[in-house]
């Protein structure tokens, strides 16, 4: 209470003014008190302007925004996305193909990297599965002067989730040596699906024409190419264990026996029309559509 509101209150109740009264000047207890809440401070967030400062006020934050992502969203704090996690499936074993022919991890974000002519259906394929599996939005990055779509994904918990339990690596595919994860091929649907999505991505097929003994002969052809040998032997492997006869030759696996590039389409299937399109084309005319 301040001195003039004291003495106004005595002056009416006719008692007399305490002797043991201390008379404290204004706004007395905000030294006190801003001196506590420094403290108080310091012990959750450390010294202003210093690396442990920096360090414990950034993990409050993260403590905050974990609490009420909503809140921190609507601040326009850039906060992770929230990933589905579909568990394994014949869908997921099918984009572990995919990313492993023509996709790629970087510590933030997904990509893959299609032929925006060519692969135009089966890049909305690609799309909706991600959307499918993952509840995610992906955008597409055209390239100036190429015949290149790039699907990308931004979100560290998806890169963790594909990286951490999926099997899939962070950085140069090549250069780590990647391969089919064991999830995929000890089950033999799995390695299948993810077949499949290897030969819609990093496959071709195309006709070709011989001479024997001056009769020409029409031929179809399935080629998976890709730098990384053990993905090579994965994909051998499981044609082999599938009643194929592949061959392997430096960079690449063929199929060329009819009855099993027959069997290749009605059995594994693909979802990048532009490979039925040329077989079909091939079967209909015994033409050689263009590679």
């Amino acid at each position: 209470m301040d001195h003039d509101s004291l003495k106004d209150l005595l002056s009416l109740t006719k008692i007399p003014m305490p002797q043991s009264i201390e008379i404290l000047e204004d706004y007395w207890s905000a030294k006190k008190y801003s001196r506590m809440g420094a403290l108080k401070r310091f012990q959750l967030y450390g010294a202003l302007a210093t690396p442990e400062g920096r360090r414990k006020g950034g993990l409050a934050i993260q403590r905050l925004i974990r609490m009420n992502p909503l809140r921190a969203l609507q601040s326009g704090i850039i906060v992770r996305k929230e990933i589905y996690n579909s568990g394994y499936s014949l869908e997921l074993a099918e984009f572990i193909g995919i990313m492993l022919g023509d996709g790629g991890l970087t510590n933030y974000q997904l990509n893959i990297t299609l032929n925006s002519q060519t692969d135009k259906e089966y890049l909305a394929y690609v799309k909706s599965l991600i959307e499918k599996l993952f509840h995610i939005q992906s955008s597409v990055m055209l390239r100036k002067n190429e015949n290149a779509a790039r699907i990308v994904v931004s979100g560290k918990n998806l890169v963790e989730l594909l990286a951490g339990r999926y099997g899939l690596k962070v950085g140069n595919k090549v250069r780590q040596s990647v391969t089919v994860p064991d999830w995929v091929l000890k089950k033999n649907e799995f390695a299948v699906a993810c077949l499949r999505g290897l030969m819609d991505t990093d496959g071709s097929c195309y006709a070709y024409a011989h001479n024997v003994n001056k009769k020409r002969y029409y031929n179809f052809a399935l080629c998976f190419t890709n730098a990384s040998f053990p993905l090579l032997k994965s994909f051998y492997t499981i044609l082999d264990k599938n009643g194929y006869h592949p061959c392997m030759t430096g960079r690449r696996v063929y199929v060329h026996r009819k009855n099993e590039i027959a069997k290749y389409f009605q059995e594994v299937g693909t979802h990048n029309n532009k490979h039925l399109h040329k077989y079909q084309k091939f079967v209909d005319q015994k033409a050689l559509p263009e590679r």
